[in-house]
């Protein structure tokens, strides 16, 4: 993930985390502004790119989230209130 970020031409860290609910990879940096534009579509179409690619490997049953600067984090917390 760390080559997907610097092919971008971003400086992020990247932490990949394994929950009950799948695989939660969190972005952090100042490039991450470019992510969260627009309602989040930028990372939403990494997302969708990074799931793609590494379905067959991680299996159907294993569902990969990205966030980016907690924006996601933030946006769940949002619409559980």
């Amino acid at each position: 993930m760390q080559d997907v970020v610097n092919a971008m031409g971003m400086t992020m860290s990247v932490n990949i985390e394994e929950t009950p609910e799948g695989t939660r990879i969190n972005l952090d940096g100042e490039d991450g502004g470019v992510l969260v534009r627009r309602g989040g579509e930028g990372l939403q179409a990494l997302q969708h790119i990074v799931a793609t690619t590494f379905r067959k490997q991680l299996g159907d049953d294993n569902r990969i989230v990205i966030d980016c600067n907690g924006y996601r984090k933030e946006k769940d917390a949002e619409l559980r209130q």
